[in-house]
C-alpha cells in the first residue's frame, strides 16, 4: 500500500491517533487518585497540535483525540468570539491544574450567533473528559448563555453530549452549581472529585451529589470523601443504584451505617476503603449488629489495605460478601500471635466468596500499641498453605510481614505451590524487616518455575547457592530436550531492602561462570529495566545499591554484581546470534 492510500484510509488514521490519547480509560478497574488525573501530557496535545496543522488527512483525527480531555472550559469557550476575559479580573496568578495560571475572569461580550453555536457544539461532542479548573471564573453573563441554550428545558442535551470522566470541584457558589447540571448527562460514567489543595478527595456537597444524581443516573464510578454524606431514605447516596466502583479516601470514616448503604448497592464490584479509619476496630466489632447475607451481591474486588486491622474485624466484614465472583482481595491484618494469624487464613480460605478469588494480597505486621511486649517470630509458611491452596483459582499471591515477622519457606513449600497453583503469574513471599530463617534452594525454585508456565514474576528468596547446587543444575538443563522457563521475566535472587544478600562468594570464578550460563538457559526473558542501567533486572523490586557505585549495599552484594555482569554479556551474546 502506497503512502498515499494509507493518509487516505480514515480507520487506519484514527487508530494511529488513539495511540495519543489523552484520555483516562473508564473502567471499574480503575482506582484513579487526583494527582494522576491534574494534568493531561503536554508534550501529546503539542505533537497532535503539530500534526494536525501539518496535513490535511490528519486534522480531524488528530484534533478528535485532542479535544478528548479539556483542562478546563475555558478552551472550549474561546471558539465564540464573544467570549473574552476581563479586564478587570479578581483573580490573582495561581498554581493551577495545567500549571501556573494567569487572570481568569471571563465574560460574554455580545451575542452569539447560531453558526457560532454550531461550531462550538461541534467541538464540544468530542470532549470525553473535563477537568474543572477550580481557578477559572466565568461570569453570569457566560452562565446565563449557556443555561438559555443548553437547560434542561431546551431540548438540546448536555452541554458536553458525549462527556464519561468528570473532575469537579465542590461547587461553592450557585452558577458553579447551574454548570454542574449542565455537564452531566447519561453519557457520565466516572466523577472525582479532589481537594486540589492536599491532593487528595474532599467532601462532595449535598447539592453537588443531588445534582449529579438527577443529572447523570448512570455514574457508575465515585472517588469522593463521602464520609459525612447524610443517610437515611432520602440520601443522594441512594441515588447512584448503577455505581460499579466506590473509592473511600484517606481518613475517611466507615461507620457501620454508610457500611450497609454500600453493601446494599447491587452492582458495586470495586470497593477501596485503603484509605478508611475505624477509631476503634475491637469496639466497631463488637458492636457490629448481624447482618443479611444479601449483602455485595457482585463485588468483584475488596481493598483494605491501609493501617490494617485485627483479624476479627476483617473476617466480620469478608462474611458479609454474598458474591460469587470475587476476583480479588486486598488486605493488611494486625496480629500479635503467630497463632492469630494461623487461625485468620484458615477462617478466611473456607469462605463462601473467597473461593473464586484470583489476586491475593495479604500483609502482615503487629498492632502498633504491641511493638514492645512481642518477641522475633517466624511466619512458617507451612503452616498456612493447606487452607491457601483450597483457593483453587489464584493467579498472584502475594505475602508480606514487617516487624517482628519473618516468612520461612522451604523447598517442600515451593513444591506444594507449584502444584496447588499451577496457574500463578506471579508470587511474592518477603518479609521486610527480618530475614528468613529458612530459604528454599535455587534449584526448587527453577522447578518451581518448570512446573508453573505462565509465571512472570518470582519473588521468593533464594538460599546461598554452593558448586554442589550449580552441577545439579548444569545436569538438569543439559539435555537437548530441556524446557526453558520462557515466560519469567523477573527474579528475586535476594532481599528487597539489599539486607542479607545471598552469598555467592563461595563460588569461584568458573562456578560463577557455569551458574550464570545455567541461569541464562532457565531463564531467557529476564526483562531488561532501562531506568537503573543494569540491562537485566533480576530483583522483584530495585535494589537500593542500584543507585550508585559507592552504596553501602555494594560490598555485602558483590556477588549479585558479577552475577549481574555475566548475565548481561550473556543476553548480549544470544541477541547478537
Amino acid at each position: 500500500m502506497s503512502i498515499h492510500r494509507l493518509l487516505a484510509n480514515e480507520d487506519v488514521l484514527h487508530i494511529l491517533f488513539d495511540q495519543f490519547r489523552l484520555q483516562p480509560p473508564v473502567s471499574f478497574d480503575i482506582l484513579y487518585t487526583p494527582n494522576e488525573l491534574q494534568d493531561s501530557p503536554r508534550m501529546l496535545k503539542r505533537t497532535l497540535v503539530n500534526a494536525a496543522c501539518t496535513c490535511s488527512s490528519f486534522a480531524d483525527p488528530a484534533s478528535r483525540v485532542l479535544w478528548s480531555v479539556m483542562d478546563g472550559l475555558s478552551p472550549l469557550l474561546r471558539l465564540l468570539p464573544s467570549f473574552k476575559q476581563s479586564t478587570h479580573s479578581t483573580v490573582p496568578p495561581h498554581q493551577g491544574i495545567g500549571g501556573t495560571q494567569n487572570d481568569s475572569d471571563y465574560v460574554l461580550d455580545g451575542d452569539v450567533s447560531e453558526a457560532d453555536w454550531t461550531r462550538f457544539e461541534h467541538v464540544a461532542g468530542r470532549v470525553r473528559c473535563l477537568l474543572y479548573d477550580p481557578y477559572v471564573s466565568l461570569d453570569r453573563t457566560v452562565v446565563d448563555a449557556l443555561v438559555a441554550r443548553y437547560g434542561r428545558n431546551r431540548g438540546l442535551g448536555s452541554l458536553l453530549p458525549n462527556l464519561q470522566f468528570l473532575v469537579w470541584p465542590e461547587s461553592n457558589d450557585d452558577d458553579r452549581q447551574r454548570i454542574l447540571g449542565l455537564l452531566c448527562s447519561d453519557a457520565l460514567q466516572y466523577v472525582v472529585i479532589p481537594d486540589y489543595q492536599s491532593g487528595d478527595y474532599q467532601y462532595p456537597g449535598q447539592k453537588d451529589l443531588l445534582t449529579i444524581a438527577d443529572h447523570a443516573p448512570n455514574v457508575r464510578h465515585f472517588r469522593a470523601d463521602l464520609s459525612n454524606i447524610p443517610l437515611g431514605v432520602d440520601s443522594p447516596l441512594l441515588r447512584f443504584a448503577a455505581l460499579r466502583s466506590l473509592k473511600f479516601p484517606l481518613g475517611s470514616t466507615m461507620d457501620e451505617v454508610i457500611f450497609t448503604y454500600v453493601s446494599k448497592l447491587p452492582y458495586l464490584a470495586v470497593l477501596d476503603l485503603s484509605g478508611v479509619v475505624l477509631p476503634n476496630p475491637t469496639a466497631a466489632y463488637a458492636e457490629h449488629p448481624v447482618m443479611k447475607r444479601n449483602t455485595f451481591p457482585s463485588l468483584r474486588k475488596l481493598l483494605i489495605p491501609g493501617e490494617g486491622y485485627r483479624p476479627a474485624l476483617h473476617l466480620d466484614t469478608l462474611s458479609r460478601i454474598s458474591s460469587t465472583s470475587m476476583e480479588a482481595l486486598w488486605l493488611t491484618v494486625h496480629v500479635a500471635l503467630k497463632s492469630e494469624l494461623i487461625q485468620f487464613v484458615a477462617t478466611l480460605c473456607s469462605l463462601d466468596a473467597m473461593q473464586s478469588l484470583r489476586y491475593l494480597y495479604l500483609s502482615v505486621d503487629a498492632p502498633y500499641m504491641e511493638y514492645e511486649g512481642l518477641e522475633m517470630s517466624s511466619i512458617v509458611f507451612a503452616d498456612i498453605a493447606q487452607p491457601l491452596l483450597k483457593l483453587r483459582f489464584v493467579e498472584d499471591f502475594s505475602l508480606s510481614s514487617t516487624f517482628p515477622y519473618a516468612i520461612d519457606v522451604t523447598d517442600e513449600d515451593v513444591g506444594q505451590l507449584s502444584s496447588g497453583w499451577p496457574r500463578l503469574t506471579r508470587i511474592s513471599l518477603r518479609a521486610t524487616d527480618r530475614p528468613p530463617a529458612t530459604r528454599p534452594s535455587l534449584g526448587a525454585l527453577i522447578v518451581f518455575a518448570e512446573r508453573c508456565p505462565h509465571l512472570k514474576d518470582l519473588g521468593i528468596e533464594a538460599a546461598n547457592i554452593t558448586e554442589a547446587d550449580v552441577t545439579k543444575l548444569e545436569a538438569r538443563v543439559a539435555t537437548a530436550s530441556y524446557r526453558p522457563c520462557a515466560a519469567l521475566e523477573e527474579f528475586a535472587l535476594d532481599r528487597a531492602d539489599g539486607s542479607n544478600p545471598i552469598d555467592l562468594d563461595l563460588l569461584d570464578d568458573h562456578e560463577f561462570d557455569r551458574l550464570a550460563r545455567v541461569m541464562h538457559r532457565v531463564f531467557p526473558s529476564l526483562r531488561e529495566e532501562d531506568a537503573f542501567g543494569w540491562g537485566i533486572r533480576i530483583y522483584q523490586e530495585p535494589h537500593p545499591f542500584a543507585y550508585t557505585d559507592e552504596s553501602e549495599y555494594r560490598p555485602a552484594a558483590r556477588g549479585l554484581f558479577r552475577l549481574l555482569e555475566k548475565l548481561l554479556a550473556l543476553k548480549a551474546q544470544s541477541s547478537e546470534a
